[in-house]
């Protein structure tokens, strides 16, 4: 959690460079568990590795007793790969909060594939990212999620 709220504090200031790619993006399943609309900015870039963070929001109504639920994941994705086909790994923390007071932290951990074609302004990610809770009793859960995103142009 310490982490998760020093990297919220810290990133703009780290991560804010005009000289590198951005992108939005709309997720389904992944870090948020069913969808998530996110914002992705790449921080470092060596040869065939780019260091990008993504944050996002998504929700959905949960039942009468825990309202509507609010997701915000967080990560840090590596890209590895020459041209357009990359292997992105990624970790990350998903807070969930909903109207009625719950909040659960959920640790993300991902694998996947990323097309990424060098002469087209999108991006697509299909990835296995288990779900991992841990506040109340150790839970894994098995989880994938594909996404689809929009490079923004560049200043």
């Amino acid at each position: 959690m310490r982490f998760c709220m020093l990297a919220f504090i810290l990133l703009p200031s780290i991560c804010w460079c005009q000289d590198r790619q951005k992108s939005v993006s709309l997720e389904l399943g992944g870090l948020a568990g069913t969808y998530s609309l996110n914002y992705e900015s790449q921080f470092k870039s060596v040869g065939n590795k780019n260091w990008s963070y993504r944050i996002g929001l998504g929700g959905l109504p949960i039942d009468k007793n825990n309202g509507i639920a609010l997701y915000l994941p967080f990560a840090f994705d590596l890209s590895i790969g020459e041209a357009q086909h990359k292997l992105n790994l990624e970790a990350g923390q998903t807070l969930t909060l909903t109207t009625k007071g719950s909040f659960h932290p959920l640790t993300t951990f991902g694998i996947g594939y990323k097309l990424e074609p060098l002469d087209k302004n999108w991006f697509f990610r299909i990835h296995y990212t288990p779900l991992i809770s841990y506040l109340y009793d150790f839970q894994y859960q098995n989880w994938a999620g594909i996404g689809f995103g929009i490079k923004l142009k560049q200043n």
